[in-house]
């Protein structure tokens, strides 16, 4: 599946959360995530799939979800807390990479991100 998009800009708490929850992303991703999220506003809702990966530790914060994808055949997880403030429009993806200075990226720029469900 093809999700289409446009990237815009965070609210800038994922860094923090990203950082409590990197251990735990690497045991499932298999990389150390960058400290921080790109956002992509869909043309539609997204609405999550069964077939996903969960971290249930730091309760505290809620849970995330998992759902591998890849942006320009970077591997990439977009990651779905479960106390999101996103509207259900937006996603947010995570990646070993600063994936907008990595892939040249800027508000209002139009991204392709392809998953397996």
């Amino acid at each position: 599946m093809i999700l289409d998009g446009t990237v815009i800009s965070g609210l800038g708490a994922a860094k923090n959360f990203v950082k409590i929850y990197q251990n735990k992303i690497k045991q499932i991703t298999g990389f150390l995530p960058f400290a921080g999220t790109l956002n992509v506003k869909l043309k539609s809702d997204f609405i999550q799939p069964e077939n996903y990966e969960a971290i249930k530790s730091f309760e505290q914060y809620g849970k995330i979800n998992l759902i591998k994808c890849t942006i320009e055949n970077i591997n990439c997880y977009i990651i779905i807390p479960e106390k999101s403030r996103h509207d259900n429009n937006i996603i947010e993806i995570i990646s070993e990479y600063n994936l907008r200075k990595k892939l040249k990226l800027t508000d209002q720029d139009n991204i392709k991100v392809s998953t397996n469900f």
